[in-house]
């Protein structure tokens, strides 16, 4: 047990838990080091478990307020180490998101599970409006928190910006799975929704766990019948990434719906099925101006303040000439460009019914279009292009309460409503968005206030010849709103 001589409602908690968890993370020469860890390698029990949540319940709103404040950020030493508070106050904050969701949470969303207990009780009852949102997301002092202390730790994080996958990602490479994701392990070992930080404490050169490969080799040998379920058991028994009171239960998992027919090759050393660039180019000179309907209209979404575009994948109808479609074809691999994203599944045999298993994804909203390719057994059989704004009018616009995209030419803004926009830069707005930053190609993200009687967006143009004084003839609901003059 890590806290066990430690009060959780001791005012020096913080300081004296993150003490125990540095030198037991050094002790087991994690920390410092060159090589990323994660925080489940360091064997918290449930004792553990149980002190964290009683600290996070009885962390009252002034020291929450005390250790993660901008403006009164402070450093302290602890175990020799210079230590912010942001840092110090996120590593207690990191593992206990981690431990909270591996044993309670979904492997589809992990924040709920985090703010309150399966009986829907807040765990942070004394500081819950310091650390929170009015929605499930965490405010910008947790999540910094949170990035602070996986620098500072060296633990295994997928942070290369600011984007809420990133957090969401780093938490889950700090325990692997859940005990809910756990119910997939049957199709994981045959290569279906195949969970990312599977993927990369497998096969990642840079974030793989030799400890999670040896847990995962023991998996497909156990469903394989290579090992009996007692060695199994012993194997797991040492293993961080599964706790004590799970072991029987994932032993009779595991081996569960052995008639499944593998799609991908899980075993750690297996090497990602990818398409040549050549490929790639035969097929978009072929098909790119074909849609063939296994994507829907893209809609605009937002995530703890990031936007993003939404894409949903649906059921595909092959054609009826496909000269690739046999009894046999029962897969299809998905791919946006030379990355996999998935498959589609054949819904019943002789059928032509294709579903997706994974039904959406996140496209950040500097992307313009994508190409997605459907492929059967490394051939080609159907590619849709998804445009979501054309760069070359220099302007969209799209409803944020229903996330469509607004026809620039025959719609209007309503006062009640509230809209996003991307335009070039160099454009001025009037009035001035409420929020805005610029993209990377040379384009730039707002957001439009509501109100007024008369909503208009007055965008002056720093050129002339801007692809709006073009088009005049479009009518007058355009003229409405919209007014393109040059900067004098």
């Amino acid at each position: 047990m890590l806290f066990q001589d430690i009060s959780s409602d001791d005012s020096n908690a913080v300081i004296l838990a993150v003490e125990k968890i540095l030198q037991h993370a050094s002790q087991l020469k994690f920390f410092p080091t060159v090589r990323p860890w994660s925080l489940c390698e360091l064997g918290a029990d449930e004792a553990d478990f149980e002190w964290l949540l009683a600290w996070a319940r009885e962390w009252n709103y002034r020291d929450a307020d005390r250790w993660t404040n901008g403006h009164q950020l402070f450093v302290t030493e602890i175990n020799g180490h210079e230590i912010s508070s942001f840092q110090a106050v996120g590593t207690l904050l990191l593992l206990f998101c981690a431990e909270c969701v591996r044993r309670e949470g979904r492997e589809d969303s992990i924040w709920p599970a985090v703010r309150a207990d399966a009986e829907g009780k807040g765990r942070f009852k004394r500081c819950e409006c310091i650390l929170w949102n009015d929605g499930s997301a965490p405010r910008g002092r947790f999540y910094r928190a949170l990035r602070e202390a996986a620098y500072f730790l060296g633990v295994r994080h997928c942070f290369r910006g600011e984007k809420e996958q990133e957090y969401i990602g780093t938490l889950r490479l700090q325990y692997g799975f859940s005990f809910d994701g756990a119910k997939w392990l049957p199709e994981w070992l045959c290569g279906y929704k195949w969970p990312r930080p599977v993927q990369q404490l497998t096969r990642d050169p840079d974030l793989a766990s030799e400890s999670f490969q040896k847990l995962w080799e023991a998996f497909h040998a156990l469903r394989d019948g290579n090992i009996a379920q007692s060695q199994w058991l012993t194997q797991a028994a040492n293993s961080p990434w599964i706790l004590p009171q799970w072991a029987q239960h994932l032993a009779g998992t595991a081996i569960l719906r052995r008639n499944l027919r593998s799609v991908e090759n899980t075993r750690v050393g297996a090497q990602d099925k990818t398409i040549s660039a050549t490929e790639i180019e035969r097929l978009d000179a072929q098909q790119t101006s074909q849609n063939d309907g296994f994507l829907s209209e893209p809609r605009l979404g937002f995530n703890a303040g990031e936007a993003f575009f939404v894409v949903q994948a649906q059921n595909w109808w092959a054609p009826d000439d496909a000269s690739w479609l046999s009894p046999d074809t029962d897969i299809l691999d998905f791919y946006v460009g030379q990355q996999k994203l998935g498959h589609f599944r054949r819904l019943e045999r002789g059928g032509r019914i294709f579903a997706p298993f994974q039904a959406t994804w996140e496209v950040p909203v500097s992307a313009s279009s994508l190409i997605a390719r459907l492929f059967s057994q490394n051939t080609p059989v159907a590619t849709q292009k998804l445009t979501f704004w054309e760069a070359s009018d220099g302007f969209g616009w799209w409803n944020i309460s229903s996330g469509k995209r607004c026809d620039v030419w025959n719609q209007v803004p309503r006062s009640h409503q509230e809209y996003a926009l991307i335009v070039e830069e160099g454009l001025e707005f009037c009035p001035a968005p409420k929020f805005g930053r610029a993209m990377e190609n040379k384009h730039y993200f707002c957001l439009m206030p509501t109100g007024g009687n008369q909503p208009r967006f007055l965008m002056r143009a720093n050129r002339f010849g801007h692809p709006f004084t073009k088009k005049p003839q479009r009518g007058p609901k355009i003229s409405r709103f919209l007014s393109l003059k040059p900067t004098r």
